[in-house]
């Protein structure tokens, strides 16, 4: 709705409307729910409304979400105007996501152009939008202009890409290569919001139940599927995961505000959960019970009635003001991000009490994604040496 509103906003050139929304939520934020954060900016620079993209920068937009909406629909002489004019606070590799995955062949010959000139470039990132895009050949091209020895050396960006898009085949020819890769198609397949194919590879992956589920509520959260979050947190998901799916997703901060619309959007079941999450952060992160109150508020509007709207867009408003107090504090009384990366979680058992003895072994999606290749890569070796015990033994 915000999304639309916005865009709506920026054809008009309507001020008010965009003053009126920014003292809710920062711009950025009012983004299309899935990956990558799709906001109105984009879209309007991927239609090639420029003017009316532009016009957005002034109340505060990314100038990086323009960026890559204008790389994905191959408006490439604009993105590289941008690039050779604009300096401040551009990241060059927002053109090289867009352009990738937009697949062309002068997308992918600018690509290529802003991978080799240097600089702080990503090429996983490259991989991983390419492959999102289903085009097999500019994947391979990428890969054997950067990998080293090992042709498997981006399989993990490749498959979540493929997954992302949707490209079923795709993410089975690469995991016939690599088969302990199968719950890192699951996060990929859940970020894209390909649920019947996020079920599919919960179905075959029995044996890592734990570690696919983890993954899938990763993906879902980093979406912001509230609904199908709260589906894998109810099958034994790791709330510790949504959490770090929704910071990656950036549809959480150290903004209360932000973080008081997550927080609603879920029943109040598993606000209390999320709540206990983030006090056992480390540092522990204090959250104000007024803040706790108008999320359970807002919860139960959403879900009870579709005539509460006005009721609910004042209780957002009222906490417009409230909110420049510090609502999330550390208990030193410095706000603080959800957690720090690199600082375990606690876990919340089955029956959805919190066990602060017991903590979680992975604390970021990076981590999920160590793990999962180690994990599984141990048992496709230990299944290949049983059967290669069995084939000298019957010969």
């Amino acid at each position: 709705m915000n999304f639309q509103n916005i865009y709506n906003a920026a054809i008009k050139k309507d001020d008010s409307v965009l003053r009126g929304m920014m003292e809710l939520v920062p711009i950025n934020d009012h983004k299309k729910d899935g990956p990558y954060c799709w906001t109105a900016i984009s879209q309007l620079a991927f239609e090639g409304k420029f003017e009316e993209a532009e016009f957005l920068l002034n109340y505060g937009a990314d100038i990086n979400l323009l960026i890559y909406g204008a790389a994905l629909g191959k408006h490439i002489d604009y993105v590289q105007n941008l690039l050779l004019n604009v300096r401040e606070g551009v990241n060059i590799n927002f053109a090289i996501r867009g352009a990738a995955q937009a697949g062309s062949p002068e997308a992918m010959n600018f690509v290529e152009t802003l991978l080799t000139q240097g600089g702080d470039v990503d090429v996983k990132e490259a991989i991983k939008f390419a492959a999102m895009s289903g085009n097999k050949e500019n994947v391979a091209t990428l890969t054997l202009m950067f990998a080293s020895n090992d042709i498997t050396e981006f399989s993990e960006e490749t498959i979540i890409g493929a997954a992302a898009g949707g490209h079923k085949q795709y993410v089975e020819e690469l995991l016939e290569i690599t088969p302990w890769l199968r719950s890192i198609a699951v996060y990929g397949a859940a970020l894209g919001g390909h649920k019947s194919y996020v079920e599919e590879l919960l179905e075959d992956s029995k044996e890592e139940t734990d570690l696919s589920l983890m993954m899938a509520v990763t993906g879902a959260a980093e979406r912001n599927d509230t609904d199908y979050v709260e589906n894998l947190l109810g099958r034994g998901a790791d709330p510790s995961a949504a959490v770090i799916g929704a910071k990656n997703g950036k549809y959480i901060s150290s903004d209360p505000k932000q973080q008081l619309i997550w927080l609603s959007s879920f029943s109040e079941k598993y606000i209390m959960i999320f709540i206990e999450q983030l006090k056992l952060a480390k540092p522990s992160i204090h959250v104000d019970e007024d803040c706790v109150n108008k999320a359970i508020a807002i919860s139960q509007l959403r879900r009870g009635s579709d005539n509460n709207n006005s009721r609910l867009e004042t209780i957002t408003a009222n906490n417009t003001n409230s909110d420049r107090r510090e609502n999330f504090e550390s208990q030193e009384g410095e706000t603080t991000d959800v957690a720090k990366e690199d600082e375990p979680i606690a876990k919340v058992s089955k029956d959805n009490k919190i066990d602060k003895e017991e903590v979680a072994s992975v604390t970021n999606s990076s981590m999920f994604w160590k793990d999962s290749k180690r994990k599984g890569q141990e048992e496709h070796e230990e299944e290949e040496q049983r059967d290669n015990k069995y084939s000298k033994k019957t010969n």
